[in-house]
């Protein structure tokens, strides 16, 4: 990958900054998708997308957080949360 200076409108600098924090992506992956976009082509790098094939079906549209899994494991049973916690354990992550 090549390096490159761009000089670009303050708010167009924060929007980038703020799809950035929001998709929990690097502002550089961000400007990337969004020059290929303008550009007319696919946001995936072909290269990319010739590996992973249909494995991808969309880039991430935000970050991940350990609340979203807590609030979605809400509403489960308690047989399910057990083999969930059990889960967690096997990673090591308890």
């Amino acid at each position: 990958m090549n390096k490159a200076t761009f000089r670009i409108p303050a708010p167009l600098l924060e929007e980038l900054r703020q799809r950035s924090r929001q998709e929990g992506r690097s502002i550089n992956a961000v400007a990337i998708d969004a020059l290929r976009l303008g550009l007319g082509s696919d946001v995936m790098n072909p290269d990319l997308h010739e590996v992973l094939g249909p494995l991808v079906v969309k880039p991430a549209t935000s970050g991940y957080t350990a609340g979203d899994v807590d609030r979605g494991l809400a509403g489960v049973s308690d047989h399910a949360r057990n083999l969930w916690e059990a889960f967690e354990w096997t990673r090591g992550e308890r």
